[in-house]
C-alpha cells in the first residue's frame, strides 16, 4: 500500500517519456502540466473538498483548453 504512489509515479514517468518520443511534444507537454487539475478533482471526489469559484473557473478554462487543443 505504501509503494503504490511510487509505482504510479514511475509508471507516469515512463508513459510521459514514451509519449514525448512517439507523440507531438507540444501536446504531451501541455497535457502533462495538468496535474494540478487532477489533484483538485481527486480532492473533490474522494475528500469532499470544496471547490471555490476561482478554482472552478480555472478547471473550466483548463478543460476548454484541452478541447481546443484536441480539435486542432
Amino acid at each position: 500500500r505504501l509503494a503504490l504512489p511510487g509505482v504510479l509515479l514511475f509508471g507516469g514517468t515512463l508513459a510521459y517519456s514514451a509519449a514525448t518520443r512517439e507523440g507531438d511534444l507540444s501536446v504531451v507537454s501541455v497535457l502533462g502540466s495538468l496535474f494540478p487539475v487532477v489533484t483538485v478533482a481527486l480532492a473533490f471526489v474522494f475528500l469532499h473538498e470544496r471547490v471555490s469559484r476561482v478554482q472552478g473557473t480555472g478547471i473550466a478554462a483548463t478543460l476548454l483548453g484541452i478541447v481546443v487543443l484536441s480539435a486542432r
